[in-house]
């Protein structure tokens, strides 16, 4: 039986996936918006012999082109230090030739960062810097794993915090190692500073189209992202 490994950052990410992971050889397993754990989360699933690897979730847009929901199948990775990693090319476009025509979906690369990329200034530095498109924080762990171990991977994000939008600073620390959220600390924060309440609201409309299109991908893709050899 052919297993695929999916690496997500965030509860919510894994749960796009839910529908599909029963007896379909998807094994998902979720870092918590941390890219050691993502590290760690990818050599697991290879120890648990998976065919390929799958790094999936929502990401922060580097590119005014890109609106909140536009999903990206990135072609390579751009690590910290300047690495070109890419992703497995004919799995990528099969992919990318499956999904509706109603979703923004592009080929293209993104950035990997340690830490949240969430004001204006540095996601168009970044961008400059790159020329990548979008930003997540467990992508280069996972196709690096991939890499090492020999097997293709594929990298699948959703545009969650557009070009133009920061991110209230504090919103990172609100994600647990399990990738829930902790509901505890944004009532607090909000208490404190409750001018961040209109940005927190757009983030999370915003979160939500990334969320809708993820869905819309696993489901037409299923069971394997078109996984094959």
């Amino acid at each position: 039986m052919i297993r695929i490994g999916v690496v997500t950052g965030l509860k919510s990410e894994t749960d796009c996936l839910t529908p599909l992971t029963s007896d379909s050889g998807l094994v998902a397993v979720c870092a918590g918006a941390n890219s050691d754990r993502a590290a760690e989360a990818a050599r697991t699933l290879l120890r648990g012999h998976c065919d390929g690897l799958v790094s999936f979730g929502v990401a922060g847009g580097l590119d005014p082109r890109m609106a909140p929901g536009a999903i990206v199948i990135a072609d390579a990775v751009i690590s910290a230090d300047g690495h070109h990693l890419t992703t497995d090319t004919p799995w990528r476009k099969r992919l990318l030739a499956r999904i509706d025509g109603s979703i923004q979906a592009v080929s293209a690369t993104i950035a990997s960062s340690v830490h949240p990329v969430s004001k204006p200034d540095e996601k168009r530095l970044l961008a400059e810097r790159t020329g990548a498109v979008a930003v997540d924080m467990e992508s280069q762990a996972v196709v690096q794993a991939a890499y090492a171990a020999g097997v293709p991977s594929l990298v699948v994000r959703a545009i969650a915090d557009p070009f133009d939008r920061a991110v209230p600073e504090w919103a990172s620390r609100t994600v647990k190692p399990d990738g829930s959220t902790d509901a505890a600390m944004i009532a607090g924060t909000l208490l404190r500073c409750p001018w961040e309440l209109p940005a927190l609201v757009r983030l999370g409309l915003d979160f939500r189209l990334a969320l809708r299109s993820l869905r819309r991908v696993a489901a037409d893709s299923a069971p394997l992202f078109l996984f094959g050899r």
